[in-house]
């Protein structure tokens, strides 16, 4: 190649060299970022907290009385962490049913107007209590000794229900004891008539709703 045409491709060389070599420097590229403490994850999301949140539940019973009632317990739990209660039944419920951190709400139980005893379940923060109702009748009668002359005569004993729909019935094993109220229905009186006692003095017993009563006559 002769030294004229070699002149001329000297600055077409030297143009391409510099192009080559200021295309491997943009600086549009930047550096890849870098996690830093305490900044959300790439999905956008933050490290869950509810490990914290373990719930206490004190105070609440395993057995109601008939009558039924206000029950206050307590809630231990972390200041932002929340929590419902509710119960399993209609006669039963919790004031407040929900909030959040520690608190003492009241489960309120109604009256058992059945026979026959009643259970319920109370979920706490996901816990589970179960209690028991008793039956809604029980008796007492007054008095469980008489002691009657023997000239006869009436006589009263008092029968006393926890709940007005409470039936009872009274017997006498002794054909000189009349009973003249042999059912009921709620707290009232049993009333008895005796004969006059010809003999010696004798005894009988009754039984009133379910109770014992002891009666002894004199000799008249």
């Amino acid at each position: 190649m002769t030294r004229p045409r070699l002149a001329r491709l000297a600055p077409l060389a030297f143009a391409i060299l510099v192009g080559a070599c200021s295309g491997t420097n943009d600086s549009s590229t930047g550096p890849s970022p870098v996690a830093t403490p305490g900044s959300p994850s790439p999905s956008g999301g933050t490290p869950s907290s509810g490990s914290g949140c373990t719930t206490g539940v004190t105070g609440l019973p395993t057995l109601v009385s008939s009558q039924g009632g206000n029950f206050p317990f307590a809630i231990a739990v972390a200041a932002g962490c929340g929590w419902t209660a509710a119960t399993d039944v209609t006669w039963a419920d919790v004031t407040p049913s929900n909030g959040q951190g520690s608190a003492s709400p009241t489960l309120s139980v109604g009256a058992n107007m059945n026979v026959d005893g009643r259970s319920l379940t109370v979920t706490v923060a996901g816990q589970s209590f179960r209690m028991s109702q008793v039956g809604g009748c029980s008796y007492s009668v007054d008095p469980l000794t008489l002691n009657e002359s023997g000239e006869g005569g009436s006589a009263r004993i008092d029968v006393t229900t926890t709940l007005p729909a409470c039936t009872w019935t009274a017997t006498s094993g002794e054909s000189w004891i009349r009973v003249l109220t042999p059912i009921g229905t709620g707290s009232g009186p049993v009333m008895l008539e005796l004969d006059p006692n010809p003999s010696d003095v004798r005894h009988a017993a009754l039984t009133i709703a379910g109770k014992r009563v002891d009666v002894t006559q004199q000799r008249r």
